[in-house]
C-alpha cells in the first residue's frame, strides 16, 4: 500500500468529471455505474492506497416531494440508503436490516466536512440520498421509493462508495447535481451535460475555497 494520503475525486461516469482536468488540474478516479461495479473500484482503489477524504460527486434524479430538488440543483448527500435492496411482501418492503442480513443499510457522511462544503458552496442543501439498482422511471416508482427511503434524491452508487469507505475507515463526502426528475420518463426533464459541467464546477470552486481547503487537510 502506498504511504500517500490523498483527496480522492470519485465519480462514476466519465462525463461527470471529464472536464475537471482542465478546470482544476485533477483527475477523477471513475469507479463505474452502479453499485457493484462502483464498489469494486473503489474498494480496489482503496485497498491499494492511502486516501484520506474521498470526494464523490455526479449527478442525480430529484424524488417527488416537499424537499424535492429542483433540476440543476446543486445538492450534498449527508446520508445514503440502500433503498431496493431486500424483499417485497405484501405488507411492504423489508430491507436488509429488517431482514436481519445486515446490520446497517444507512451511511453518514463525514459532517464537518459536508458542513464546510456548504458553506464553502454558498449554503447547498444537505439532503438524503437514496441508491438503488432500477432508477425510478414512472411515477409510482418514484413516489414509492421516496416515501420508504425518506430520500429527496436518487442515484446508482452513493451507498456502496460509502459502505466501501467505512469498511476501509476513510471519511466522505458527496457531491450531486440534479440531472433529471424521477417518474415517468416520457414527460420527465433531462439535463445530464448541464448537470455535468455544474457539478465539476462546484468540485473546482471547492478545491479552490481556502474555507473547504482546511478541513479536507484534516482528513489527511
Amino acid at each position: 500500500m502506498s504511504h500517500r494520503s490523498e483527496l480522492l475525486l470519485v465519480c462514476a461516469d466519465p462525463r461527470e468529471g471529464d472536464a475537471l482536468e482542465r478546470l482544476a488540474g485533477r483527475r477523477p478516479f471513475v469507479v463505474g455505474v452502479g453499485k457493484a461495479a462502483a464498489a469494486c473500484s473503489l474498494a480496489g482503489r482503496l485497498a491499494r492506497h492511502e486516501v484520506g477524504l474521498a470526494l464523490v460527486f455526479g449527478v442525480a434524479g430529484a424524488l417527488p416531494g416537499a424537499a424535492s430538488p429542483g433540476l440543476l440543483s446543486l445538492v450534498l448527500a449527508g446520508e445514503s440508503v440502500f433503498a431496493d435492496e431486500g424483499v417485497a411482501t405484501p405488507d411492504g418492503f423489508l430491507d436488509l436490516r429488517a431482514m436481519g442480513l445486515a446490520a446497517e443499510t444507512v451511511f453518514h457522511a463525514d459532517a464537518s466536512r459536508t458542513a464546510a462544503a456548504a458553506e464553502a458552496l454558498g449554503g447547498v442543501p444537505v439532503v438524503r440520498a437514496a441508491t438503488v439498482s432500477t432508477c425510478s422511471g414512472t411515477d409510482e416508482r418514484a413516489k414509492e421509493i421516496a416515501e420508504r427511503s425518506g430520500a429527496s434524491i436518487e442515484t446508482m452508487e452513493s451507498a456502496a462508495l460509502a459502505l466501501v469507505c467505512r469498511t476501509f475507515a476513510v471519511p466522505w463526502i458527496e457531491l450531486r447535481c440534479i440531472s433529471n426528475l424521477t417518474g415517468d420518463r416520457r414527460s420527465a426533464p433531462f439535463a445530464v451535460a448541464q448537470a455535468c459541467a455544474r457539478v465539476q464546477g462546484a468540485v473546482a470552486d471547492l478545491l479552490s475555497s481556502a474555507r473547504f481547503a482546511s478541513t479536507a487537510e484534516d482528513a489527511r
